[in-house]
């Protein structure tokens, strides 16, 4: 059939039924890219995740190995494997091996999340006494009744990262690790007389990727401290002082004649 031939209005009609079956495939077509538009953004984003949830395990891996790596030094002293501080180092280590086992039995993408009171004290000093073998002298001032409620996990993840920038930013300075109830809250306090802060940068060095310019770090231990905190109803900020700087954190704290203390945070 001649589109130009025949009776007007049947040529109206024809090129109506010829637009609006145009219409309704380029309206198909545009459904079916937003579609694969969309199916490529989440994969996307899925990938994104994996590759970020990858950086930060690879991050606390290094961290853990470090500090494991000084404390076997150390424990090749006989004499030092049979005092009393080589048996709180071998306790210390025993607890971050556990913590190496856990994240490599488990797949890349799983978290351990249940929160459970976690007395903060004997963390601190079991970490401590490992990363005082790198140089590093930790003094330990904890009040008994701290203790936190989250994955005792996460919380040596934190308490860890913040102990290797004390290493890697402020070498040789001491460094200061307390802890204290306030109200509904558990304070732990990172500190050291190291250089300090970059003038006005206190909060940027809490986002992913920033650091200092003097750093050769990744600049991720803050920003992963920063949303593991955050995750678990806490804060954290960092406090210039007249020398060094001092880390606050503040998270729930745990009522614990209500829970029984788990062997890890005990």
């Amino acid at each position: 059939m001649q589109l130009g031939s025949g009776h007007p209005a049947r040529r109206r009609i024809t090129w109506s039924m010829l637009l609006v079956t145009a219409v309704s495939l380029v309206v198909r077509a545009l459904h079916a890219a937003w579609r694969a538009q969309a199916a490529s953004q989440s994969r996307l984003h899925a990938a994104e995740n994996a590759m970020a949830r990858t950086a930060v395990r690879d991050h606390e891996m290094r961290n853990l190995v470090a500090g494991l790596s000084a404390a076997v030094n150390v424990l090749t002293d006989q004499a030092a494997g049979d005092s009393p501080q080589g048996r709180h180092f071998r306790a210390a280590t025993r607890a971050e091996l556990e913590r190496l086992r856990r994240m490599l039995d488990s797949d890349q993408n799983e978290e351990i999340t249940t929160p459970s009171p976690v007395a903060v004290g004997p963390l601190l000093s079991g970490l401590a006494a490992l990363h005082s073998t790198q140089g590093v002298a930790i003094e330990v001032n904890a009040a008994e009744d701290s203790h936190v409620l989250m994955p005792p996990d996460c919380l040596a993840h934190i308490v860890t990262n913040l102990l290797v920038n004390c290493a890697r930013h402020a070498p040789g300075s001491r460094v200061w690790l307390t802890a204290h109830r306030k109200g509904d809250r558990v304070v732990i306090e990172v500190s050291d007389d190291g250089p300090g802060l970059p003038p006005g940068r206190t909060a940027e060095l809490l986002w992913p990727g920033m650091r200092g310019p003097s750093s050769t770090g990744t600049g991720m231990g803050l920003s992963v401290s920063a949303q593991l905190v955050s995750r678990y109803d806490g804060t954290i900020r960092l406090v210039p002082r007249p020398v060094g700087c001092t880390v606050v954190v503040e998270l729930p704290a745990a009522t614990v004649g209500l829970w029984p203390l788990t062997a890890a945070a005990a």
